[in-house]
């Protein structure tokens, strides 16, 4: 006596392998952005999340809330607090915002603290020629207002993209689908179909 599937089991087990394409992540509260930059003696790269906010003229920027990353391989700790400077770099506030076109950061930048105690502060300079992005470096003793010999002001090449999403929510969606397929065959094995 052979075994088959009723009408419904049919159905519902169509219903779960097609719904599965449609599976897709929750949309994010933020956008996440990779970042680097290189200079003479300096490579730093991590990843930094950000909420719009509108800018002075009307356009949207990207208020950096989170970093994440290294420089010159040491980690990363911190994200200095907007409207603050870094340890030896007052009275130069951060803003912590991103722009939505080139120069990327403003004259202000983004700072933050590594976990050997220094703190770094990217930005793009206005102020003399020729324009471009710095990085302020500062490691004890603080000297506020003063390029100390264990400080450094280099030029650097900064880059900033959105993070990718690699999970493949399609093919994980896909193989739960058949799983839960799968398992509604097997039950049904030894189960005859109503005629």
């Amino acid at each position: 006596m052979s075994r088959r599937f009723g009408n419904w089991e049919g159905v519902w087990f169509l219903v779960l392998v097609s719904g599965a394409g449609c599976i897709s992540p929750a949309p994010l509260q933020a956008d996440e952005w990779g970042w680097h930059y290189r200079g003479p003696g300096v490579v730093a790269s991590g990843r930094l999340t950000t909420v719009p906010v509108p800018g002075t003229t009307g356009e949207t920027v990207h208020q950096i809330v989170r970093i994440s990353g290294s420089r010159n391989g040491v980690l990363i700790d911190s994200l200095q607090s907007t409207g603050t400077a870094i340890p030896g770099n007052a009275p130069y506030r951060v803003d912590n915002r991103l722009g939505s076109t080139e120069p990327r950061l403003t004259a202000s930048g983004f700072g933050y603290a590594l976990a050997d105690g220094t703190s770094a502060n990217p930005f793009f300079q206005t102020h003399s020629v020729p324009h471009g992005y710095r990085e302020y470096f500062s490691r004890a003793p603080f000297l506020d207002g003063t390029l100390g010999p264990e400080d450094a002001e280099t030029p650097v090449e900064f880059v900033v993209s959105p993070w990718e999403m690699t999970t493949p929510w399609r093919e994980v969606g896909l193989l739960a689908a058949l799983g839960w397929g799968l398992a509604w065959i097997s039950r049904l094995r030894g189960r005859p179909v109503a005629r």
